[in-house]
């Protein structure tokens, strides 16, 4: 079977469903086999495993957890079939929203709380693709909201990893070399002139993130920050795994939640959303950027299909596997790096697809391999810090990006700062506060720079 060949300066080959909306890639047909992201993909399949600990706050068993984490990654899946070309992941700014909330829920009712939460988002994220309401969204938005919105989440993941208590000081050796090295690669003036003098810094540089994680399990044994297990082999699950979580786990054998939880979760699914949000536009910032880069491919961003797809992944989930990390538009570290290596031309990443794909592709087979996890397991920190740090980074730099105004940047800074303090909901009414008070009389989006 042979590729097909994109035109110059076209849409890659696929075959569209309900006018366009939707547009089937297959790997190997519309798309090549990426073997650097597909290695990125293998390592950071670790990360995916961070969500165990917090799927275990519903006293779910580590053998269930691993087999939810390995169908979470199977509906990544969904966005490169159906013609959506970013690298999704979870919503992961939220995580700290979400943590409290479990905690705040008796055992014996936490489950039944997850699938009302997850079920609910799905339903927004659903209703809002498929009526338009999303596009519409993202332009209404006034730019000092939206920036807010975007930078308090980049904050709250930088405050997340070096708080007291964070996962930056468990490894603060291993976690400052995975940064430097992930950084200088991707993002220094240095690196940038490398790359062009250099093939072997150019292939290096090619997979991403990678070279940092690895440099982090060097610097981490040398300083006794990683502790390696004993391989393990064969299968991550069995098959009596998933009949274990249907039964005791999906709404299949616990039934639906009462509606008294549908309520209860309200608060939490505003939060969340209005955090994906900034992730939609963190993701469709940064491919805007390779779109303009190379302009061998048109890259097509549409964000009423990016909820359609984030609607259908939660609502599965919240059917068969409820996960409390719940589902979003972008995994930011992953997206970043796959961007980057695209933005480097043709002859390293044909396609964006090509990238996309294939890290996931690497990522869910990792995950039915035993041997893989078990030797990547203790990377899992390592690798989340890294992840988060770049989401801060990229979030600061796209937010300053949207603002039109000094006017602007200062209302952003001051919902950043609650966001990362108090939430997403506190965040989003101190701006919309701050918006009817300061920009009270001027049309949205007009102020001169300055202002």
């Amino acid at each position: 079977m042979s590729i097909i060949k994109r035109e110059n300066g076209k849409v890659q080959p696929h075959i569209s469903l309900f006018g366009g909306f939707l547009k089937v890639r297959f790997p190997f047909f519309h798309y090549n086999w990426s073997w650097p992201d597909a290695i990125q993909g293998t390592v950071l399949a670790a990360t995916g495993l961070a969500a165990i600990p917090v799927i275990q706050m519903m006293g779910v068993p580590v053998n269930i957890a691993v087999l939810m984490v390995f169908i979470s990654s199977c509906l990544y899946l969904l966005h490169t079939l159906l013609g959506d070309p970013v690298v999704p992941g979870w919503i992961t700014p939220g995580l700290p929203l979400v943590i409290a909330f479990i905690t705040n829920v008796p055992m014996a009712e936490r489950v039944y709380m997850i699938i009302a939460a997850q079920l609910t988002i799905g339903v927004v994220f659903l209703v809002f693709g498929t009526t338009g309401i999303a596009a519409k969204f993202v332009n209404w938005l006034p730019n000092a909201i939206k920036g807010g919105v975007i930078l308090g989440a980049g904050v709250a993941a930088v405050m997340g990893e070096f708080k007291i208590g964070g996962r930056f000081m468990q490894f603060p050796f291993a976690a400052s070399a995975s940064i430097l090295v992930a950084f200088f690669l991707l993002y220094s003036t240095k690196g940038k002139f490398l790359r062009k003098e250099s093939p072997i810094f150019a292939k290096i540089v090619s997979f991403g993130i990678v070279p940092g994680i690895v440099v982090a399990g060097l610097i981490g044994t040398i300083f006794g920050e990683i502790t390696w297990q004993p391989i393990q082999w064969g299968f991550s699950f069995s098959l009596n795994d998933f009949h274990t979580l249907i039964s005791d786990w999906s709404v299949f054998g616990l039934g639906i939640p009462k509606l008294s939880y549908f309520i209860s979760t309200i608060g939490i699914v505003v939060a969340l959303y209005v955090i994906a949000y900034g992730d939609l536009i963190t993701g469709q910032s940064v491919l805007k950027e390779a779109d303009e880069v190379r302009n061998d491919e048109l890259i097509e961003i549409n964000p009423n299909r990016i909820n359609f797809l984030c609607g259908i992944r939660n609502l599965v989930l919240g059917l068969i596997s409820p996960f409390p990390v719940f589902h979003g538009p972008v995994w930011g570290g992953a997206h970043i790096a796959t961007v980057e290596r695209y933005k480097l031309g043709r002859k390293s990443m044909d396609s964006i697809y090509d990238g996309s794909a294939s890290f996931y592709l690497g990522a869910t087979i990792a995950l039915c391999l035993a041997p893989f996890v078990s030797v990547l397991k203790p990377l899992l920190p390592v690798a989340l810090t890294l992840t988060m740090i770049m989401q801060g980074w990229v979030c600061t730099y796209i937010a300053v990006n949207i603002a039109k105004s000094n006017k602007d940047i200062g209302v952003m800074g001051v919902i950043a700062g609650v966001i990362a303090v108090r939430g997403a909901t506190w965040g989003l009414v101190v701006g919309v506060i701050l918006y009817i008070f300061l920009y009270k009389g001027k049309k949205k989006n007009t102020l001169t720079k300055g202002e």
